[in-house]
């Protein structure tokens, strides 16, 4: 108000040297500082004459370093310019539900960013500063607390990998109007997580986009489902570990299997005839596997499939894992038609980081490996702090059962349900998956694929699942062959 009094009083008379002398040399023109932030002038002078007794209001917040040092030059009464930083993402949507985000106090709220939000952040420092009455900085009379830095998270992540898969499922998910689109890959030697991501997604540097928080969820670890017919090798191997199973037995598909006081069809309504066991495979024949359950029996089903990890935290470093304990059946609760349904893969549900582990001590020789995104720690100066080394869980299955589980995998390529995704000049297993989701009169599928190659020494374990795809029911493992493809023939070729 003296400024506007005093400036008034020049205009009348602007050679008044003793007016003059009166003005502060500070700027005090609040219509221009109004003007330099960005900001209504009434708002100003309204937010101003609110708060007389406070010495603090922010002006405007994440104003861009150089417009910032200009408003400072202008020399205003009383206002300063605080440093602030934040969070840039590259390759925002690919990563985003992995490495999620931090809010504008630079706290992780979601994903690893949340996960490891104590070691990312280190410790603020403290500082005695002395000012004087105007509020000029005088000096540092002491330090406190000194600062702790952060450390630096190296991750298992293959970004080209990340990338290319992200780029094929937001294709396919658009194309055809999914719901929904995901895929994993893993290091079947490590448990390492080459990729995870899924469609759609979201842009972590854009706070205007995070009101879909379906497209927020790491899917691949939190989501649950039914996983069709990939169970199916799982199902073989639990017979062929408990000597249920030989692989030599033969079976007839005339297209349904009566169980207890219902009849339990195969996906071929017409039957595939007698099949061997890598026929059943291939051909992904569910009257065979209602009959190799039967063998199996329920309380070594049930065993198996805690062995290969179902119902059970895989330990993956992400926050939220679902673990499907409460969806799996019982020795006291199954039923001979829940182990016909389960056997093939309905009835209960699973996690694709499950999945995907157990699928990779399936064909790497037995081995299940803790599922991992954090490689390496490091700290400021670059000093290792710590390096993520293989952690082997358990032995699911003898090198004998992996080898001959392969051979029927292979078979899934060569000349069964997998075929149109075989990738030229690569020997790949794989098994393919079609989900009729609840309740099945919707006609609603969820569709998967899990690969893997080479095939005599396997690296990488390829999953991937489409949910709730706009496509007529036949046309289901077309779509999910072709995506798997695409994302193959750039994956294997990058390894």
């Amino acid at each position: 108000h003296l400024y506007d009094e005093i400036t008034a009083e020049l205009q009348k008379d602007p050679t008044n040297r003793k007016l003059k002398r009166q003005l502060p040399d500070k700027n005090l023109n609040l219509d221009e500082l109004a003007d330099a932030v960005g900001i209504d002038r009434k708002d100003l002078r309204k937010q101003m004459n609110d708060r007389l007794r406070s010495r603090y209001l922010v002006l405007q917040k994440e104003i861009p370093p150089q417009q910032a040092d200009l408003i400072v030059k202008r020399n205003f009464q009383g206002v300063y310019a605080e440093k602030s930083y934040k969070r840039y993402y590259p390759q925002p949507q690919p990563n985003a539900q992995i490495i999620g985000l931090t809010n504008s106090e630079g706290k992780g709220i979601e994903g690893l960013e949340m996960q490891l939000n104590k070691q990312l952040s280190g410790m603020d420092g403290e500082q005695k500063i002395i000012r004087d009455k105007k509020g000029n900085r005088l000096k540092v009379s002491e330090v406190i607390k000194e600062v702790e830095s952060g450390e630096n998270i190296t991750l298992s992540i293959d970004s080209r990998l990340q990338y290319i898969m992200y780029r094929e499922l937001t294709a396919a998910g658009v194309a055809n109007n999914a719901r929904s689109a995901t895929a994993i890959a893993v290091d079947v030697k490590t448990g390492e997580i080459l990729a995870m991501t899924s469609w759609p997604s979201y842009n972590p540097n854009d706070k205007n986009g995070l009101a879909n928080k379906d497209a927020m969820r790491n899917r691949g670890a939190i989501d649950m489902f039914e996983p069709g017919s990939t169970m199916k090798p799982f199902t073989v191997a639990a017979g062929l570990e408990t000597g249920t199973l030989t692989g030599d037995e033969s079976y007839y598909c005339g297209g349904y299997l009566h169980v207890g006081d219902n009849d339990i069809g195969c996906h071929l309504r017409s039957g595939h005839g007698t099949e061997s066991t890598m026929d059943a495979i291939a051909n992904s024949c569910n009257v065979a596997l209602m009959e190799m359950a039967e063998k199996i029996g329920i309380d070594n089903f049930i065993r198996y499939q805690h062995i290969f990890g179902f119902g059970e935290y895989t330990g993956i470093d992400l926050p939220a894992e679902a673990s499907t304990a409460s969806l799996l059946y019982t020795t006291d609760t199954m039923t001979p038609v829940d182990l016909a349904t389960n056997a093939f893969g309905q009835n209960f549900n699973v996690t694709m980081t499950q999945l995907a582990a157990g699928f990779s001590s399936l064909i790497n020789g037995g081995y299940y490996y803790e599922p991992h995104v954090v490689k390496q720690i490091q700290d400021e100066n670059g000093n290792v702090i710590e390096t993520k080394n293989p952690v082997l869980l358990r032995k699911t299955v003898s090198t004998e059962t992996s080898e001959l589980v392969k051979t029927y995998l292979q078979a899934v390529m060569q000349y069964g349900t997998g075929k149109r995704a075989q990738v030229e000049g690569y020997d790949i297993g794989a098994k393919t998956g079609t989900a009729q989701k609840l309740p099945r009169k919707d006609g609603k599928y969820l569709l998967s694929y899990i690969g893997y190659a080479p095939q005599e020494n396997p690296e990488v374990v390829i999953y991937v699942v489409i949910d709730e795809a706009n496509v007529d029911a036949q046309d289901n493992s077309s779509l999910v062959l072709e995506l798997a493809k695409n994302i193959m023939s750039e994956a294997f070729r990058s390894e």
